[in-house]
């Protein structure tokens, strides 16, 4: 996403858990970021020193110390999913010197084919697996984007209706005995778009747009009951691993399938082989799906 004013030091890339776009990327001095950094700064025992001698203190300090406080910190946000130590906006000649989306608005990214994708269950290991009640969906929202406004979050409640107070939500937990709460699938999904499969289905229109070649693939093979098609869960399908290979016949060959497509993209410009199912990819987010051998310069693969 950096503008370079000569070639980028890679010639295509593989984005792998969401985008550029998919996490908050906020100033130095967002509240948030101060609040976490004053913590861990107490949680050293450095909270009276002066800000201008605080990255010296910080260095005398001895490893067993900066480690107990980072883990901390990281735990008393984890629950809510604001993870503490985030990559910030660090302004011209920094890493991050502008918001991503400005980037990606801006054309100022580099023109590169990509390989992206998502998972069904992109949430599944992130959220409470016991909430219950209607308003520990928007209060998990709440807290995890306090800018939203109580228009905000109406919307949300609507758009991912409630299983509590509408039994025929699509929403509403039917798996046996996994002892999970009712609001659970319910938040996964919403927070699962919102931080994962949305941000990457931006990324894939954003930089179709602009001419690269861009493919775009969607994960659903189950690998648990709750977790269904988790995070990370197309690893072992992608890198053919044993672990996947010996789980069935059927997952054998999806892997296969898939480490032949990651294969062909690290080694040719375009992918070009048989699926069982394959399907081409246009800006508009639309698709047309056939069995053929494909080969296409801007495409999607979609495996289920």
């Amino acid at each position: 996403m950096r503008n370079f004013d000569g070639s980028p030091p890679f010639h295509k890339a593989i984005l792998e858990s969401g985008a550029t776009t998919a996490r908050a990327v906020y100033p130095p001095a967002h509240p948030l970021h101060e609040e976490q950094f004053e913590a861990f700064v107490s949680r050293v025992g450095l909270s009276s020193v002066p800000r201008d001698q605080l990255i010296s203190k910080l260095r005398e300090q001895d490893m067993l110390t900066i480690k107990a406080a980072s883990e901390a910190i990281y735990g008393k946000y984890d629950p809510s999913i604001r993870w503490a130590f985030q990559p910030v906006i660090d302004g011209e000649g920094g890493i991050v010197p502008i918001p991503p989306i400005k980037a990606w608005e801006s054309g100022k990214w580099a023109k590169i084919p990509i390989l992206t994708g998502f998972n069904t269950n992109e949430g599944a290991m992130f959220v409470p697996k016991h909430s219950s009640a209607s308003k520990d969906f928007t209060s998990f929202f709440h807290t995890l984007l306090p800018s939203l406004s109580d228009a905000d979050l109406n919307a949300l409640d609507k758009m991912y209706p409630d299983p509590v107070t509408h039994p025929e939500s699509k929403y509403r937990e039917t798996r046996p005995g996994v002892n999970l709460g009712a609001q659970y699938k319910r938040i996964e999904q919403a927070y699962a778009q919102f931080a994962y499969i949305a941000p990457v289905r931006q990324t894939a229109r954003y930089a179709s747009d602009d001419g690269a070649p861009v493919y775009l693939y969607h994960f659903a093979v189950n690998s648990s009951v709750v977790g269904g098609a988790n995070h990370g869960d197309q690893n072992d399908y992608s890198t053919y691993n044993k672990d996947a290979r010996e789980r069935s016949e059927t997952l054998n060959e999806v892997a296969g399938a898939m480490h032949a497509y990651w294969t062909s993209f690290v080694t040719r410009f375009v992918i070009s082989l048989i699926l069982p199912f394959s399907c081409s990819y246009s800006s508009k987010l639309s698709t047309s799906c056939s069995r053929e051998l494909i080969s296409i310069p801007t495409g999607a693969i979609r495996m289920q």
